[in-house]
């Protein structure tokens, strides 16, 4: 009953100092922290007095199934090296977050599911960068947008000259819209009839033509790792007038 009225306020998770990710990271420290560890994050966390991280999503692998994380965490004489890139990190944009609990690979050759490690990191640990804060929808579409750019890869070339966003009756579409030369057609109707999806779903409603001298309009559609939906991209020309150029346009559907 506590939770489910706290959970009314936006401001009860600061006020009972409840904020997800730091409950859980304290029930980590709690029941497998050293005493050192406990008394050093443990403790000021449940004062209040600093905030965590938990991260564990990475941009590369379908992160909703946690064993398929891949970045690393090896054990080198009394350190431990971490390598990889994650997002999605709760809690890592706060002024006061200082610890972060970080999910890595340390036995490729285990049982899947003991082939991870959760590693105590302190946020200001040299190497440790955070690149940006991701916004959520739709509090910033273009920004958000940008999210999805980053997961459909870009031919060499393209120059962007439009983002927008349009609402309508089942959820906002997004775009982002490209230009280039109109000599490199083939080369982009070639490079997105490639398999982009990272290894999830190809839905591409098009193979690659015998044939590219007559067309004018190629449509593919990728299942990116991000999430579950489509980013669709066309590749288009005007056969009539070549020195228009080549346009080419990302789009995603994101419901409500």
């Amino acid at each position: 009953p506590i939770a489910e009225l706290t959970g009314r306020s936006a401001i009860a998770p600061e006020v009972f100092n409840c904020n997800a990710p730091d409950t859980g990271n304290m029930e980590v420290l709690y029941h497998f922290g050293s005493e050192a560890q406990k008394a050093r994050w443990l403790a000021p966390l449940l004062a209040g007095e600093i905030r965590s991280a938990f991260c564990m999503t990475e941009p590369d692998v379908a992160s909703s199934d946690a064993t398929n994380m891949a970045a690393t965490a090896r054990v080198e004489g009394d350190e431990v090296v971490l390598d990889g890139t994650k997002w999605w990190s709760t809690g890592v944009g706060h002024p006061r977050c200082e610890v972060l609990i970080f999910m890595g690979l340390t036995d490729p050759d285990a049982h899947r599911h003991a082939r991870h490690s959760m590693v105590l990191v302190p946020k200001d640990t040299p190497g440790v960068t955070v690149e940006r804060l991701l916004p959520e929808y739709p509090a910033d579409l273009p920004w958000f947008l940008v999210g999805w750019v980053d997961e459909m890869p870009l031919a060499d070339g393209l120059q962007p000259v439009q983002v927008g966003a349009m609402a309508t009756d089942t959820g906002i579409w997004l775009d982002v819209d490209f230009t280039a030369p109109a000599d490199q057609f083939e080369t982009l109707v070639e490079f997105y009839a490639q398999d982009h999806s990272g290894g999830a779903l190809d839905l591409s409603d098009s193979s690659m033509p015998d044939d590219l001298t007559t067309l004018d309009r190629f449509v593919a559609g990728f299942f990116p790792t991000l999430a579950g939906y489509v980013i669709w991209v066309t590749v288009e020309r005007d056969l009539a007038d070549p020195a228009a150029g080549v346009t080419v346009a990302l789009e995603v559907r994101v419901e409500p």
